[in-house]
């Protein structure tokens, strides 16, 4: 600013005597001022020229300095809306920072319970699991007590023990091998036994799901066994061997007995039924059907 005021007055200084030299070119005849006046002339107009000037200057820089301000004020406004910007988004982030601080707090409470829970349950998992180990060991010893006291009961190999008799079915020793009923009662006499006496629903039960087991669902005429039952005496009047008339009808099949066919059908048989595992039996020729049979005698 002082560069530029000394420019300007001496700009106006040499312009002030350039244009005392012109007044003396323009007007020769004018008496010529002393010297003293003429510099006190010129002095004043000097101070005039520089008041003038120092106005105009004073001015501008009002001007540049309001003008300065109000930029100023534009960038102080724009950084103190950048500043509450910045300070909004802080506290954003640090609610955020807590929120997600709280949450691993949470998670990192709920994994210790879940360890400690776990913890317990392997315990009584462990616990369990010996439990079922000794159970197990015991299952094992009482099925090996079970098997010998049955073998020391006298059920043979290849008999099937049930409640008080030990029964026996052809099948399981010879898949190819039929008889008549009366054949497969020596059979069975000579294993010390007899024909099976179906006397009881469970009886009933445990001779169907064998011969389910060893054959499935075949043909009546393939899957059939011998019973100690016939109506040899009185038609229509069935009895076992031990002498005790059957009076329970619901064991026939469907139709049965029918004794069908000119010799008649006066031996029982049974056979599986996946339709219905209560009605298995069916009436045969004595002599002229072979089948499978069945042996049942008392443990000893």
């Amino acid at each position: 600013m002082e560069n530029f005021q000394r420019r300007n007055l001496d700009s106006i200084k040499g312009q002030f005597f350039h244009y005392l030299e012109s007044c003396r070119q323009v007007f020769p005849a004018v008496p010529a001022l002393p010297n003293h006046r003429l510099v006190v002339l010129g002095l004043g107009l000097l101070n005039a020229i520089l008041l003038i000037a120092a106005i105009a200057t004073g001015i501008n820089c009002a001007k540049a300095r309001q003008g300065s301000l109000h930029d100023t004020h534009a960038a102080a406004a724009e950084l103190l809306g950048g500043l509450d910007d910045l300070m909004s988004n802080h506290s954003n982030v640090v609610e955020a920072r807590d929120t997600a601080k709280s949450a691993l707090d949470t998670a990192v409470q709920n994994h210790a319970q879940m360890k400690k829970q776990i913890t317990e349950l392997k315990v009584i998992n462990d616990k369990y699991q010996r439990q079922m180990e000794a159970m197990e060991k015991e299952k094992a010893s009482l099925k090996a007590n079970y098997t010998a006291l049955v073998e020391s009961c006298g059920c043979p190999s290849r008999w099937t023990h049930f409640m008080s008799s030990c029964y026996f079915f052809s099948y399981a020793e010879n898949q190819k091998l039929k008889k008549n009923w009366d054949d497969s009662r020596e059979d069975c006499i000579r294993r010390e036994a007899d024909l099976v006496i179906v006397d009881s629903p469970e009886e009933q039960t445990f001779v169907s799901h064998n011969i389910e087991s060893l054959i499935g669902s075949k043909p009546v005429w393939d899957s059939s066994f011998w019973l100690g039952l016939r109506d040899t005496e009185i038609e229509g009047t069935w009895v076992w061997l031990n002498n005790v008339t059957e009076v329970e009808q619901r064991f026939w099949r469907d139709g049965e007995p029918n004794d069908s066919g000119h010799n008649g059908e006066d031996c029982g048989a049974s056979y599986y039924s996946e339709q219905n595992p209560w009605k298995t039996r069916n009436d045969v020729s004595c002599r002229g059907t072979r089948l499978y049979w069945i042996c049942e005698k008392a443990l000893k």
